[in-house]
């Protein structure tokens, strides 16, 4: 999942809610494998088109799409 995050090099990685991620060891190897980023859960939030990663990437890719 990582080898996505060295093209990206992101500043902040939101994590679901319901993603079963600790936010500390996660941080943690983000550091060893040598990024700064900081890691933030998202709170669980009334339904709406981009509260889903796959509404955010299909959004994506039809722009992407033209």
């Amino acid at each position: 999942m990582y080898e996505l995050l060295y093209s990206i090099k992101p500043d902040v990685v939101a994590i679901g809610y319901d993603q079963a991620f600790d936010e500390e060891a996660l941080e943690k190897e983000l550091r060893k494998r040598g990024f700064n980023s900081e890691v933030v859960r998202i709170k669980k939030h009334n339904s709406n088109a981009f509260c889903k990663a796959e509404e955010i990437i299909k959004y994506i890719w039809e722009l992407r799409k033209g």
